[in-house]
């Protein structure tokens, strides 16, 4: 099992306020990734992790933005595997 924090659901927020985000009230649990897909805009990439917790009877979704020439530091989800950590659902 895998631990982490991540910041889940669908949301628009600028930079600016990703404290504000990060801040909020979290969801700890253990997330199983039920299935993953990769969407593509010209040379833009999201990838799309549903998601859902074991404990909680959660469902979520984690949009990872990746853009040519900038670093993601965000973790790709693997299907199938089960995620100790906190979601901050929006």
């Amino acid at each position: 099992m895998r631990t982490g924090r991540w910041s889940l659901g669908q949301w628009s927020v600028s930079l600016s306020h990703r404290d504000e985000v990060l801040a909020g009230e979290g969801v700890e649990d253990d997330w199983l990734v039920l299935y993953t897909e990769e969407r593509s805009t010209g040379d833009n990439r999201t990838e799309v992790a549903h998601l859902y917790g074991l404990q909680s009877g959660r469902y979520a979704v984690r949009l990872t933005f990746i853009v040519p020439g900038r670093p993601s530091m965000e973790l790709s989800l693997m299907e199938g595997v089960v995620y100790q950590g906190e979601a901050l659902l929006l």
